[in-house]
């Protein structure tokens, strides 16, 4: 009994062949679509992985542009570029594919209405094909919702960017203040040096800059004799000749006086702020305004070079003029 029912299903099978055949496509010709159809769906996967290593690509680039940020906006308009070009590839690659699958279902449509025996393997790739354009359409609005975080990052950085470009821009203003004042303080020098020549030549003045500071140095012994604080001659006639000059030039100036290490600290704090005192006086006898200039005394406590010999302590035994210079500019440039 099984034996004739499968025979006859062997004959209808058959027949229903011979009849596609003729009616509608040859075999092969189904098969191919159906391997069609499979390799379209391994096409329609890597093109999704390719999405996803493109993506990745731009966020690997994105953070090489933040590491140089000098050519963020070139190497940016490069990638955007790129982005949109590998996006405008991508989506008309979808819309081929989207095409040629549409093709194809209305193909399968029309075969499984003229093949009903084969219906159900129709529909079982029919539906199999609508899982995966659904997965394929999940996996779009996953790429554009990363697409919109990449943005949304882009524009972070590109507002962070433009922080740090004002911050940049105003450093610059900050340096090129103080760069104005070294030019300025690089022309006292280079004046001084010019009108004092003659002091300078006699070993009777040596104008230097120690620690980014203008400084005339007068050493003890054209000023004062020793433990003295009472101005000699010579040492009379150097500074109101330094005076002469200093008077003219409308900068704040510090006299500041200092000792070598012999004898006892507060007996050399009181001597070098009484001889700084008494050059001080005779400046502003000279016609130096008092509210441009100030005194103070170092003691031993800032010798020149170590105490550690004749010469040394000669040498730091000294009464120098230290220019102030004027940082109003760049103070307000800092509030």
């Amino acid at each position: 009994m099984q034996t004739k029912f499968w025979k006859a299903m062997r004959g209808l099978f058959g027949l229903s062949l011979i009849w596609m055949i003729v009616g509608c496509v040859p075999q092969s010709e189904y098969l191919r679509m159906q391997r069609a159809l499979g390799t379209e769906i391994i096409s329609l996967r890597q093109g999704r992985d390719a999405g996803f290593k493109k993506t990745i690509l731009l966020e690997k680039q994105r953070k090489q542009a933040l590491r140089q940020m000098r050519e963020l906006q070139k190497k940016y308009a490069a990638l955007n570029t790129k982005y949109k070009q590998a996006l405008s590839n991508h989506e008309r690659a979808m819309a081929g594919i989207r095409k040629q699958l549409a093709l194809r279902d209305a193909n399968l449509k029309k075969c499984g209405a003229m093949v009903q025996g084969r219906g159900k393997k129709l529909f079982e790739l029919q539906a199999e094909l609508a899982k995966k354009q659904q997965e394929l359409q999940v996996k779009e609005q996953e790429f554009l919702k990363k697409q919109q975080g990449l943005n949304a990052k882009l524009k972070q950085q590109q507002d962070e960017l433009k922080k740090k470009q004002a911050a940049l821009a105003n450093t610059l203003r900050k340096v090129r203040l103080m760069q104005k004042q070294i030019d300025g303080l690089r022309k006292v020098f280079t004046d001084l040096k010019d009108k004092l020549k003659s002091l300078v030549q006699a070993g009777k003045l040596r104008i230097r800059m120690i620690k980014g500071r203008l400084v005339l140095q007068l050493p003890e012994k054209i000023l004062f004799a020793s433990g003295r604080y009472s101005l000699k001659r010579a040492g009379r006639k150097a500074i109101a000749k330094v005076t002469f000059h200093l008077k003219e030039m409308k900068y704040r100036w510090q006299v500041v006086g200092h000792t070598d290490s012999v004898g006892r600290p507060s007996y050399n704090w009181r001597l070098s702020a009484n001889r700084a005192l008494s050059v001080l006086l005779l400046m502003v006898k000279s016609g130096m305004p008092p509210t441009q200039i100030s005194l103070t005394g170092y003691g031993q406590y800032q010798p020149a070079v170590p105490n550690d010999s004749r010469e040394h302590k000669a040498l730091n035994r000294r009464t120098e003029l230290v220019l102030i210079p004027d940082l109003s500019s760049i103070f307000a440039s800092v509030k």
